[in-house]
């Protein structure tokens, strides 16, 4: 019962929030032909300041978006939560983790023992694409439709095709939903897979075998281009990259030239992987005859490799620069194909990302920080030890949300001055600025506080911890070198770019989010999105 009323008051929120705008009201004006095809682009960990820290270094696709499109610089998630499944499912729905679920990008399950990835499903059957998988994933958990299975909805069958690309499968399946003709993801034994939730497109096993993987497997990863060109130096202070490798370039895509797991991993962590992604896109585009129907398709990429290459090297390294110069080769090489073969008056395309990134919390000049793994535990038992007796009452602790045993959380609704004890035990720790709990998310509904307002935006009930903790700026819960996942606007602040022809190119600095994005799709389609937060981005609409 307390459950369905947090979940409420949370979801009455999402309508009186300014951060997203009220739902969006059906576009009566004169509507141009719908394009033929719509390309979601997402660059995972993709910080807001990167454009104008970065930017000059890159001469091809996102150079291209950059001039060409219409780059709005002032875009936001009004939700705290910044990480990749929230992130991805909100790009996907238009709307916020209190409404979509997608909370975390995995959370603790009281009745399993464990912890629930946001896109596990045990009831589909997982197919690997050149060998066996063993695990299903699907949106079973997305508790709102996306728009392009609303766009395959309002098609008749065969047209309107939905693929979605990507190494995560957190990301490819929250941006095409329940349904789709290809959502693919990497599968960690090492082979491309998608689920029987989806299509298992035959043009594609054919592809992967064309082009194994396998055959980068004696390369390294060098720099595209001299050190000169790159900010900053080459081992910078604070990363931590991945096990067999330095700070240093060059990093060996394997040990011994065997395509085994640390092969696959560390192929992952590499600009090769966004390249095979981009390449795969492009095959798609062909076999599928994307584009060229009578209806409008959707395609969607998210490129990972900049998530998995900031959290070990950070946001300042020659490592992320280099992703950044490959990936606008990448997709450079994408808009060429789509030109050439889907043509310019034809498509639309959007490119933002998930969330941001903090700093490596050790660079000098940032105060930053490190809550210890653990840290938070100890004391809620050590204060419930003195209060109540012996016991164990935290269930499981994830990253700054914290689960407590069923009958401890009951009790503890019940003792407030017990719970503020917790907070101000906790609140003393150097890295926490603020402790919350489920009933702090039904009293501050309405509230003016940013911060809880953000708060109130990313909880969902049933799989938000009991206890969730803010912590300062530039401090982090993570082992790596830098991480994401709070309100403040480095992980906040992503870029957004619309590019296509019904699109004004410039420079927008006006407050607008990535969830505005299917509510622009929706104004240039006429397809109604499922709970919409956003507002389509009008101001870059011829």
């Amino acid at each position: 019962m307390i459950q369905k009323l947090l979940f409420v008051c949370a979801a009455s929120l999402v309508l009186l929030s300014p951060a997203g705008g009220a739902k969006v009201a059906p576009f009566d004006g004169p509507r141009a032909a719908p394009p033929k095809l719509i390309v979601q682009l997402v660059l995972d960990q993709l910080r807001a300041d990167y454009p104008a820290r970065y930017g000059a270094q890159w001469t091809a696709g996102l150079r291209r978006l950059m001039t060409e499109g219409a780059h709005f610089t002032n875009a936001r998630y009004p939700f705290a939560g910044t990480a990749t499944c929230p992130g991805h499912a909100s790009i996907g729905t238009g709307t916020v983790p209190a409404v979509h679920g997608m909370a975390l990008n995995e959370w603790w399950d009281r009745q399993t023992r464990r912890r629930t990835p946001c896109t596990s499903d045990p009831d589909v059957t997982g197919m690997g694409f050149t060998k066996p998988v063993t695990s299903g994933y699907s949106a079973r958990w997305q508790m709102a439709q996306t728009f392009a299975e609303r766009l395959r909805a309002s098609q008749p069958a065969g047209a309107g095709r939905v693929v979605s690309l990507s190494l995560k499968a957190r990301s490819a399946i929250a941006l095409a939903g329940h349904t789709g003709d290809a959502v693919v993801w990497m599968d960690p034994s090492g082979t491309f897979a998608t689920s029987s939730a989806y299509g298992h497109p035959a043009w594609l096993a054919e592809y992967l075998k064309a082009n194994p993987i396998e055959r980068a497997v004696a390369e390294s990863w060098t720099r595209a281009r001299p050190a000169p060109a790159y900010q900053g130096t080459d081992a910078g202070i604070g990363e931590r990259p991945p096990s067999g490798w330095t700070p240093r370039f060059p990093h060996a895509l394997s040990n011994g030239a065997v395509a085994d797991g640390t092969f696959y991993d560390r192929w992952q962590r590499s600009p090769l992987s966004d390249a095979y992604l981009g390449q795969m896109a492009i095959a798609a585009i062909d076999a599928l005859g994307l584009g060229r129907s009578d209806g409008t398709d959707y395609l969607a990429v998210s490129f990972s490799a900049l998530d998995l290459v900031g959290h070990k090297f950070g946001p300042r390294s020659h490592e992320v620069q280099d992703v950044l110069i490959r990936a606008d080769e990448t997709i450079g090489r994408l808009l060429d194909h789509l030109d050439a073969t889907v043509g310019r008056a034809n498509y639309v395309l959007a490119l933002t990302s998930d969330h941001g990134v903090g700093e490596v919390p050790e660079t000098p000049g940032v105060p930053g920080g490190r809550l210890p793994r653990g840290a938070v535990t100890t004391i809620i038992e050590d204060t419930l030890d003195k209060t109540w007796g012996d016991g164990t009452y935290v269930d499981h602790e994830l990253y700054t949300e914290v689960y407590l045993t069923a009958a401890s959380l009951t009790r503890l609704m019940k003792e407030p001055a017990t719970l503020a004890k917790l907070k101000t035990g906790i609140e003393a720790l150097p890295s926490v600025l603020r402790v919350m709990s489920g009933a702090d998310m039904a009293r501050e509904r309405g509230s003016d506080d940013p911060m809880m307002r953000a708060v109130l935006l990313s909880y969902y009930p049933g799989r938000s911890g009991d206890l969730m903790l803010l912590l300062r700026e530039h401090h982090t819960a993570s082992t790596d070198a830098a991480s994401h996942g709070t309100y403040y606007d480095y992980d906040r602040r992503v870029p957004v770019m619309l590019f296509g022809s019904p699109f004004k190119a410039g420079t927008y600095a006006v407050p607008v989010s990535p969830l505005d994005i299917p509510a622009t799709w929706s104004r240039l389609t006429g397809v109604a999105l499922d709970r919409p937060h956003g507002r389509s981005l009008d101001a870059a609409v011829k």
